[in-house]
């Protein structure tokens, strides 16, 4: 899979409550650093700041992930079935097509 975003895993920083919000940071450089993807603002709740911080970081692993289904949806493209299951393989396939395309990802 190739991509142009900072490679995971990305994580909460921490799951205390900070006024300032929530950040998510990715892996340590070279120099040891965890830099940050992104931050959270303090005008959600801190529930919501949280739920969002997790799938945030969960991103590089979702995007990774959806990437090998969509790989193996590709078998269906030359295997005959019935109708319903190709129509079932169609909405998959551009679902995660757009999905992808959404991340950056090249398909």
């Amino acid at each position: 899979m190739r991509t142009k975003h900072t490679p995971g895993p990305w994580h909460v920083r921490n799951e205390m409550d900070y006024p300032a919000g929530t950040w998510i940071q990715g892996p340590p450089d070279a120099d040891g650093w965890e830099r940050e993807i992104c931050k959270i603002g303090c005008a959600y709740t801190t529930e919501i700041r949280k739920t969002n911080a997790r799938l945030i970081a969960a991103a590089p692993e979702l995007a990774e992930a959806l990437w090998r289904v969509r790989g193996e949806l590709r078998i269906y493209e030359t295997t005959p079935k019935s109708q319903l299951l190709q129509d079932g393989w169609r909405f998959a396939m551009t679902q995660a097509t757009a999905a992808l395309e959404k991340a950056g990802i090249e398909a």
